[in-house]
C-alpha cells in the first residue's frame, strides 16, 4: 500500500467518513456494480469461451463494460476515460453524483495509478472542477473529484473497493498524491438498489456544500486563534 502524507493544515475538503455519508447509496451501487461485472467475468471465461486464456485486460475490460451497463441501468449518466501508460490501457468509469465527480478505476492492491501524461487526469487528481448537467440539463461545477478503486482476488473475484481523495497528480503512482485513501466497507448484503433519486442527489449537494462552508469556517477560526 502506498503512503502519501499530507500535511493536516493544507486540507480543506471533508473527510473519509462525511464523504461516505453524502454519496449515500453510491458506493453500495458501486460493490454491486463490480460484483456484477465479475459473475460476468467467470461466465464468459469459465462457460463460454472455449477454453480461451484470457488476452491481457481482457478480464478488466469485460468487468468495467458490465459495471457500466449495471449502472446506466441504475440511471446513471456513465462516461468513459481511455489514456495510455507504458502499452497499459487505462480506462476510468466516470460519472457526477450531484457535486461529486468519481472515477472509477482497477488498482492493483488498492494502489492509485499515475496520470501518464495525461493532463485532464493530472487535473482531476489536482480537484479542478468540471462542468456538468443537472438532471433538469443545468449547468453545475463539482465541487469534489474522488477516485473509487477496485482490484481482483486471486480467484477473479472483486477483492475490495477503495475511495480515495486525490491531492495532486503526477506520471506514476510514486507521484501521485492524496488527502485520504480508505478501504469502504462491504455492504452486508448486496441486494438489487434504486437509483438515486433528485431529492437524494440535492440532499448530497447540500451535505457537501455544508461540509466545505464547515472546513473553511474552521480554517478560518484557527487562523484567527
Amino acid at each position: 500500500m502506498q503512503l502519501r502524507l499530507i500535511p493536516d493544515e493544507t486540507a480543506r475538503v471533508p473527510g473519509f467518513e462525511q464523504t461516505l455519508t453524502a454519496l449515500r447509496s453510491i458506493p453500495s451501487l458501486l460493490y454491486r456494480a463490480i460484483e456484477f461485472g465479475t459473475v460476468q467475468n467467470h461466465t464468459y471465461f469459465d462457460t463460454l469461451s472455449d477454453g480461451d486464456r484470457p488476452r491481457p485486460h481482457i478480464r478488466e475490460m469485460i468487468v468495467r463494460d458490465m459495471a457500466k451497463k449495471y449502472l446506466e441501468r441504475h440511471n446513471i449518466a456513465v462516461q468513459e476515460d481511455t489514456m495510455q501508460f507504458n502499452n497499459e490501457p487505462l480506462v476510468a468509469i466516470v460519472f457526477h453524483y450531484g457535486p461529486f465527480l468519481v472515477r472509477v478505476l482497477k488498482g492493483r492492491n488498492g494502489v492509485l495509478p499515475g496520470c501518464g501524461n495525461s493532463r485532464r487526469r493530472r487535473r482531476f487528481y489536482s480537484q479542478h472542477p468540471s462542468l456538468y448537467l443537472d438532471q433538469a440539463r443545468r449547468p453545475h461545477r463539482s465541487k469534489l473529484n474522488l477516485v473509487l478503486l477496485w482490484d481482483f482476488d486471486p480467484n477473479f473475484n472483486l477483492s475490495q473497493l477503495w475511495l480515495v481523495c486525490p491531492r495532486t497528480g503526477g506520471r506514476t503512482s510514486a507521484d501521485v498524491t492524496w488527502y485520504w485513501h480508505e478501504k469502504i466497507p462491504r455492504p452486508v448484503a448486496l441486494n438489487v438498489f434504486p437509483a438515486p433519486t433528485a431529492e437524494e442527489i440535492q440532499a448530497s449537494d447540500d451535505e457537501l456544500e455544508n461540509m466545505l462552508r464547515d472546513e473553511s469556517e474552521a480554517d478560518d477560526l484557527s487562523e484567527e486563534a
